[in-house]
């Protein structure tokens, strides 16, 4: 029988590893990295902004509730803020320089989508919230 030596395997599993990492997902299904689903809205939750990306595509509130969002800009010396485009208007946190952290408050009156984005970077730091 013949045998590979140990070290003649050790490059095709560190390669088929990352094939599979760079493969995988949140589990959601859909490739998108979210927070709350349909069965499960959220009121609060945490995004990211580092590497002059989002950390979510997508986020799911209950319509007619206070939802708190706290965005955490990790961008030193970039600044980002986080823009909800309501029926009546914006929701959103003023442009600050990172590392900060900022709070936002907003209630979504009617189920549907709104699209979210950072201004200064609206073509690669954007997604959606819905409203359910």
């Amino acid at each position: 029988m013949r045998r590979f030596p140990p070290a003649a395997l050790v490059a095709p599993l560190a390669a088929l590893t990352l094939v599979l990492a760079g493969c995988g997902d949140d589990g959601s299904g859909d490739g998108e990295r979210s927070a709350g689903t349909a069965d499960e809205p959220v009121t609060e939750f945490t995004i990211v902004a580092e590497d002059l990306r989002f950390d979510l595509d997508r986020i799911v509130v209950p319509a007619g509730e206070k939802v708190t969002a706290t965005i955490e800009n990790r961008d030193r010396g970039i600044g980002h803020n986080f823009s909800v485009a309501l029926d009546d208007g914006q929701a959103e946190t003023e442009i600050e320089a990172g590392p900060v952290t900022q709070t936002l408050r907003f209630t979504i009156p009617e189920p549907g989508e709104h699209d979210f984005l950072c201004d200064p970077h609206a073509t690669t730091m954007r997604g959606v919230v819905e409203a359910v």
